[in-house]
């Protein structure tokens, strides 16, 4: 038979490992909401206006901040193109993503080239952030050979950073082409 002074000790014990356990769990997940619970997954700001994306993430429990800004020629002025963390990350809330936003394709005007010789013209073209397109040679008498006598785009036409320019080259002979 058990004294009944053990028996009280037992129950007491056995209550006390049960309160334990409870608290233990409790601790658990506790912490598991406090840590997991305060993060949210990262939305696509991708092609959205900037204003869009910020307020679509200050509404999804993010702040913002435009990183950068670069040309595009995908992306109309003023979209987001990209973004830090990427979206499907998952962040505390309140992280910072940086934006990407666009300015655009990128334009430059084309130079005056004609009345050069090739050489400083091929120079002039490729400085301008511009493609050397087909280049002709022509007897032409009114020009020094190796004269640049006509272009293609005219000068000062606005077009795309990857734009090619077309050269008329004055030769003392007959005609050819390259």
């Amino acid at each position: 038979m058990i004294p009944a002074r053990h028996h009280l000790i037992f129950r007491r014990a056995l209550l006390a490992v049960g309160l334990l356990a409870v608290a233990m769990v409790a601790a658990v997940i506790t912490m598991r909401l406090a840590i997991h619970g305060a993060e949210i997954e990262v939305p696509d700001f991708r092609g959205q206006t900037a204003a869009d994306a910020i307020r679509n993430a200050a509404t999804a429990g993010l702040s913002t901040t435009i990183g950068d800004r670069v040309y595009s020629a995908n992306a109309p002025v003023g979209t987001v193109v990209a973004q830090f963390p990427g979206p499907g990350a998952t962040v505390r809330r309140d992280w910072i993503v940086r934006l990407v936003q666009s300015l655009g394709p990128q334009t430059v005007t084309v130079p005056r080239v004609v009345g050069m010789q090739q050489r400083d013209a091929v120079l002039a073209i490729r400085q301008a952030h511009l493609d050397l397109g087909a280049v002709a040679i022509v007897a032409y008498s009114s020009a020094p050979a190796g004269t640049v006598i006509a272009q293609d785009p005219p000068p000062s036409d606005r077009g795309g950073d990857r734009q090619r320019v077309a050269l008329l080259i004055a030769s003392g002979g007959a005609s050819a082409s390259h």
